[in-house]
């Protein structure tokens, strides 16, 4: 079995230590899997769904997902980092997992080392560091859809056991899943290049210091959707119910630009380390999307979006190895926002709505693990957070105030005290078994939404949620049988989940529940031999809302359960002909509300079912280790289940949308895709 070290614990362990909810992907399995992208975790993490675009991703685990409510102030409810810096928002996430060393991902809140909005969980990628062994590599990658990907590494010392660096870069080609039936043109072609660098610089045996710099440029071809109604408009006699056509007016373009950078020094003071971490990032994204699906565009929308991010973490830490081990710090966050999104309409009239957000925030915290002795041990700790959410928002136009340009400047602050308390039995090395009681937080916000200045300034709650876990994590039979399982109940207070719109508004406005709650059961298992490994992730759960005007229903985009498969196994072959390696899995889901109204009819309701979702891959190794040839295949059952969608049915009128009947803008899965990998490593 794979022994991944993680730092979810913001110590490195292993991952089979950690007395939580936690999954890891290690950079193998990525390559060899072919998980190219954020989108396909949640085909191979339990209790995770992942939505939206390359440009534009949403992470719901637990349940705990704000969605597509995006705003400048308003924030996700899974917190994902780069290299132990946190990101600006849905636009700012890495659109391929290359040269990747890891992704970690913790379910449930992580209020205490994490802080804000991590009240579903952290995603946390970790890169590669530069090494004093020079290693390089390179992969290039040819597939249907006119697919070609070429990406690469070196690494290695430039002063002896002193200064060491590393360059990765990848270039990304793509034509896209869908047909526009009106010009005739394929959208949501993909053209992606990104790099990155680091240097680490050891000036003595105490002090490590590494600084990083990423880049990446997208030329996509924007968030495209599919139809799903129940009969054809008069009207529009071309119109195509399907998931491979989409019938937009334009062809949508998404371009976007982000850049990092990071520094980071780590100084052992005796039996203490002390941590520095400073991270910056910038992001612009421009986009142009058709709301309506037919040769007249009902709504063009226009996107500018661009933010700024710096944070600066400092920590100090004692020995793991002392019976009481502690680690404590302070953090900073400035991050500035602005989103403009303009819309012309010919039926509407043009109107734009705009909103700018800064935000600055800290917190201290600190959590300490005693030992009483080699088998029972006690996790205590805590974090109290504030933040300063301050902006204005302007917006005009029928669609959207009806008619005269409105403007209101807005502002709040939130703190919290999100505490933690786990403990620990271990009766063996390879078994233990734990239980935690844990509070998260995520800070209030401001929408779109309002349409008088009053409405404008009116702000929602923040979130506020705490988790009942028991867990174990364990390795049987000589450690070839691995079984990691919680079950879990988590109690929330002012939840924000996004509400549907009612024409002819267009916005999904974040919103408070009094009282919901999810719980339910994820579960990892694998068996491995010399040659076979087999295994499954599985989540059965239960979100319901129990007060206010959704009372009894059920969270949005969250299957009740959720099944994968694996099998792999690894031969070497005879004459020194090198290895083979092959793995599939096959993924299942049950059906998914669209909204918080929970009025879906059997017609989104059964396409959203996922009922056996195939990837497979094949890998050659030759002797040498170093060439390998793969064939791969991702969905090659070509299942065309709908991920996320929006009930437009009431909007049809304002096309004249004759004989439509049920109407959904719709996300598939991507069809099947295929092609072969060459690989070289050093």
């Amino acid at each position: 079995m794979e022994n991944i070290l993680v730092t979810a614990t913001r110590r490195e362990e292993s991952l089979q230590d950690i007395p939580a909810a936690i999954s890891a992907v290690s950079g193998d399995q990525f390559e060899f899997q072919q998980i190219n992208d954020l989108r396909d975790l949640g085909f191979v993490v339990p209790n995770v769904q992942i939505t939206g675009s390359l440009d534009q991703t949403f992470i719901n685990i637990r349940g705990s997902f704000t969605g597509s409510a995006d705003g400048p102030a308003i924030d996700q409810a899974v917190a994902v980092y780069v290299d132990d810096i946190y990101t600006i928002g849905p636009s700012d996430m890495p659109v391929n997992f290359f040269d990747v060393e890891r992704v970690e991902v913790l379910r449930g809140p992580q209020g205490t080392l994490f802080g804000r909005n991590a009240t579903g969980g952290v995603l946390a990628i970790h890169t590669p560091d530069p090494s004093f062994e020079t290693e390089l590599g390179f992969l290039a990658r040819a597939g249907n859809f006119d697919l070609t990907e070429y990406s690469g590494f070196i690494s290695g010392p430039i002063i002896d056991d002193r200064l060491a660096g590393r360059v990765s870069m990848n270039l990304e080609q793509r034509d896209g899943f869908y047909e526009n039936t009106n010009t005739g043109n394929t959208n949501g072609d993909q053209d992606n290049f990104e790099a990155r660098g680091s240097l680490l610089f050891l000036p003595n045996d105490q002090v490590d210091i590494e600084v990083g710099l990423s880049y990446a440029d997208s030329d996509n071809g924007g968030p495209s959707v599919a139809s799903l109604t129940s009969g054809l408009p008069v009207n529009y006699p071309d119109f195509r119910s399907d998931p491979d056509y989409t019938n937009a007016a334009l062809d949508t373009i998404s371009e976007r630009e982000t850049f990092g950078g990071f520094v980071n020094l780590n100084w052992e003071l005796g039996d203490h380390t002390l941590t520095s971490i400073t991270g910056y990032r910038d992001l612009e994204l421009e986009q142009n999307q058709v709301s309506f699906m037919d040769p007249l565009p009902i709504f063009a929308i226009s996107i500018e979006e661009t933010g700024e991010l710096f944070t600066q973490e400092l920590r100090l830490a004692s020995s793991a190895e002392d019976r009481l081990s502690w680690i404590t710090g302070v953090y900073f966050i400035n991050t500035d926002r602005d989103r403009r999104e303009g819309v012309a309409s010919p039926v509407l009239g043009p109107g734009f709505q705009q909103q700018t957000v800064e935000l600055t925030g800290w917190s201290v915290f600190g959590e300490a693990l005693y030992r009483f002795n080699d088998q029972w041990s006690l996790t205590l700790g805590g974090r109290y957070s504030y933040e300063d959410k301050d902006g204005e928002t302007s917006k005009a136009g029928l669609i959207f105030t009806g008619g005269p340009e409105v403007s209101g400047s807005f502002g709040d602050t939130y703190d919290a005290f999100t505490p933690k308390v786990t403990l620990t039995y271990a009766p063996t090395e390879d078994a233990l078994f734990y239980g935690t009681i844990s509070r998260g937080f995520k800070g209030g916000g401001f929408d779109f939404g309002g349409d008088t200045p009053e409405s404008l300034i009116v702000g929602f709650e923040p979130e506020f949620v705490t988790n009942y876990e028991l867990g174990t994590r364990s390795m049987w039979l000589d450690q070839r049988l691995t079984l990691n399982a919680a079950l879990f109940r988590q109690d929330f207070t002012d939840q924000q989940v996004r509400v549907p719109p009612e024409p002819p508004q267009i916005n999904f406005v974040p919103s408070n529940v009094g009282e919901s709650f999810s719980q339910g059961l994820e579960l990892e298992l694998s068996y491995a031999t010399d040659v076979w490994n087999l295994g499954l992730a599985y989540t059965l759960q239960e979100f319901e809302i129990t007060e206010g005007p959704f009372d009894g229903n059920e969270m949005p985009l969250t299957p009740e359960s959720s099944l994968t498969l694996f099998a792999g196994a690894y031969w070497n072959l005879p004459n020194n002909l090198g290895h083979v390696r092959v793995q599939a899995n096959v993924a299942f889901r049950s059906e998914i509300w669209s909204d918080i109204n929970n009025s879906d009819t059997p017609l989104f309701r059964d396409a959203t079912e996922i009922d056996g979702l195939v990837n497979a891959s094949a890998e050659w190794t030759l002797p040498n280790d170093q060439w390998a040839v793969s064939i791969w295949g991702r969905n090659i059952t070509d299942e065309r289940a709908v991920t996320s969608g929006f009930n437009w049915t009431e909007f049809t009128s304002l096309g004249g949308y004759d004989g439509i009947g049920e109407a959904y803008f719709a996300t598939y899965t991507a069809p099947a895709t295929y092609g072969v990998t060459v690989s070289f490593r050093k």
